[in-house]
């Protein structure tokens, strides 16, 4: 009999050069790196080009019938540039899902939600806008609409986050292709994203309230921003396309847990690296943990990308290890499995992103992903500013 359990393994890497990355306190730099890659078993090849536009168009035109726009964002940029970003995320995160599918639908309203509350959460956190309550009001507003649970009518308008009420109709579309998705059962189903997406709003509560500068160490910086990311709301979103139920049995055991901590870091860690240039653009960036160590601890910028991808890959191969422990504690359950091979997929389908989107730019970004035995690397990509 044939396990249903294929083990992971590390099968090639990414390698990266960043230039023209500025700040006062260091002046001009390149920043380079490598880490290494986790093959998922699954993957989606590259999307014909007219589709794509095709679909962000379709999706510019949606969000802009919530209400948004490329003015709704101070440092988002354009609007189209944010759409592009969560087809891409919603594409290489869930290779198997159709195009024209409700579950994709889902997803691809998930991530522009994810994005919207993001983007006028740090508009409000850079003009000093926002208060605590208000943004508690937001949050819970949110949650409540990702519930189905009643909300007040008409929502008030909240200052320093102009976009909330469009932010609000994006999230009502998903939750709308979510009940088609899987019906009756849909508040059930959600639960698991809901309570993980909970976590990230608290963590903004406390940076909203408290900001993390100098004083924290990195071990408390670390533990807010896999909190901040939303890495694991991301791959919640993917078991609920897939319907893959996750026990609560399991997801109590300590494994499951730091699994979990490793798919939050990983994901934090791969888009500080990729946004370093982007977030220097701004003043006093508030979540980059490179920035933070740089900026706020005085460290410098190599030592601190070159011990990033030293943990990234260290962290990798305990994943492998303790995907494996979780599977000899609980069995080879289909879930279990499903669970385990989407976790590679989260991991590994990010960086198609990354060297692909307009919204992750530095002035230019040379990144080459290889795996074991190719040469050349299967993307290599030279890129110009963003808007």
């Amino acid at each position: 009999m044939t396990a249903k359990y294929q083990p992971s393994a590390l099968n090639g890497h990414v390698e990266f050069k960043l230039p023209d990355i500025s700040h006062p306190s260091f002046g001009k730099v390149t920043i380079s790196g490598r880490f290494p890659r986790i093959q998922p078993r699954f993957s989606r090849s590259e999307v014909d080009p007219k589709i794509f536009s095709g679909l962000v168009s379709k999706y510019t035109k949606l969000v802009e019938e919530c209400g948004l726009g490329t003015g709704s964002f101070e440092w988002a940029g354009a609007i189209t540039t944010t759409v592009a970003a969560a087809l891409q995320f919603s594409l290489y995160w869930n290779p198997t899902l159709a195009l024209d599918s409700t579950e994709f639908t889902f997803y691809v309203w998930f991530i522009l939600f994810a994005y919207f509350y993001d983007d006028g959460l740090e508009d409000g956190w850079f003009e000093g806008k926002l208060t605590v309550e208000g943004w508690q009001y937001a949050s819970e507003t949110y949650i409540k609409i990702m519930r189905m649970h009643v909300v007040e009518d008409p929502l008030p308008e909240i200052e320093g986050l102009p976009s909330f009420h469009g932010t609000c109709k994006a999230l009502v579309r998903m939750v709308a292709a979510g009940v088609e998705c899987v019906g009756e059962k849909y508040v059930e189903y959600i639960e698991p994203m809901a309570h993980t997406f909970q976590t990230t709003f608290l963590s903004n509560d406390w940076f909203t309230s408290c900001r993390l500068d100098k004083r924290f160490s990195l071990r408390t910086y670390n533990a807010w921003r896999g909190w901040n990311v939303a890495g694991d709301g991301c791959l919640e979103g993917q078991l609920f396309v897939r319907g893959i139920p996750i026990s609560q049995n399991v997801r109590r055991h300590p494994l499951f847990k730091r699994i979990m901590n490793i798919v939050r870091g990983n994901i934090a860690w791969v888009n500080d690296i990729f946004s370093t240039g982007k977030d220097l653009t701004t003043e006093n960036y508030p979540d980059n943990e490179i920035l933070f160590r740089v900026l706020e601890k005085g460290e410098n910028i190599h030592h601190v990308v070159a011990d990033t991808c030293v943990s990234n890959g260290e962290e990798l191969q305990d994943l492998i290890y303790l995907k494996q422990t979780l599977v000899d504690i609980f069995g080879e359950d289909d879930n279990i499995c499903g669970f385990l091979e989407m976790v590679d997929v989260v991991i590994d389908g990010q960086l198609m992103v990354y060297v692909k989107t307009t919204r992750y730019q530095c002035d230019r970004v040379y990144v080459r992903v290889f795996m074991d035995g190719d040469e050349k690397g299967q993307l290599k990509l030279s890129r110009q500013p963003r808007n």
